[in-house]
């Protein structure tokens, strides 16, 4: 039951993070960029994510770095950003951002061309994960089905143990 527990976080997580990844591709949508673009540069480095509003304002106490960015679009927490730098200055300017609370969001790497593309595959990833987790869920439950008798044993062991304990005190 353990493994099937952290596989099913671990598809759960990888499915909030492909979210996120949709939720970011639909701003850069707007924008019209090629993802393969964006990530084949070979002097520059491309970073995407959201930066919580509360921070903005830092933004400009570093305009003199080696960095610049666009603002896609705002919600009510965060600014989604794209930004890039030099290849030897990222590391830096990564610092910079991640002292800013910036929330990096990653792209998976089957993410190629038109953003239109990425976000269908995404989002067919997201149901097949979906049907996994419903599936590790239903053999979760036929596990403690299998297993009710015993589980009732132990619990009833601990219920007992607990009440001559608390008798004792």
């Amino acid at each position: 039951v353990f493994d099937i527990q952290e596989t099913r976080k671990s598809i759960e997580l990888e499915k909030e993070e492909n979210r996120q990844a949709i939720q970011l591709l639909k701003h850069l949508k707007k924008e019209k960029y090629s993802l393969d673009d964006l990530q084949n540069l070979k002097y520059m480095t491309v970073r995407f994510g959201k930066l919580p509003k509360q921070q903005e304002s830092k933004l400009e106490y570093y305009q003199e770095e080696q960095f610049i960015y666009k603002e896609l679009s705002r919600d009510n927490q965060y600014i989604w950003i794209v930004y890039c730098s030099d290849n030897q200055n990222i590391s830096m300017i990564d610092n910079i951002f991640s002292s800013m609370s910036f929330e990096f969001i990653h792209l998976p790497s089957f993410a190629h061309g038109k953003i239109e593309m990425a976000i269908e595959e995404l989002d067919k990833e997201a149901i097949t994960m979906e049907k996994y987790i419903e599936t590790l869920n239903q053999r979760i439950e036929a596990i403690k089905d299998e297993n009710k008798d015993v589980i009732l044993l132990y619990y009833n062991k601990v219920a007992y143990l607990k009440m001559l304990f608390d008798r004792c005190r």
